[in-house]
């Protein structure tokens, strides 16, 4: 029995876990430059806070990023052996 494994949607999962990770990277750019804009025109409590908890959310969006770029080294392995095996022929 031959059996041939498309990778097609293979390919476009890394595709688009590719382009998550690049509009992650835009968004986490302007939120830093905004807030770096902002903390030059105010010094406060109130501003130190907020960029606390900016902080905290752009490492949580690149910790996000970790997990998307492991997802896509995982995926290439598989995209890997899927090619392996579609060279097999009996």
């Amino acid at each position: 029995m031959d059996m041939r494994v498309d990778t097609n949607a293979l390919i476009d999962g890394a595709s688009s876990i590719t382009e998550a990770i690049e509009i992650i990277e835009f968004l986490i750019g302007i939120v830093e430059k905004r807030l770096k804009l902002a903390g030059e025109e105010f010094t406060s409590i109130n501003y130190t806070r907020t960029s606390n908890r900016v902080a905290t959310a752009t490492d949580a969006l690149n910790d996000m990023n970790a997990r998307l770029e492991m997802a896509k080294k995982y995926l290439g392995k598989l995209m890997e052996c899927v090619e392996a095996y579609n060279r097999i022929r009996f």
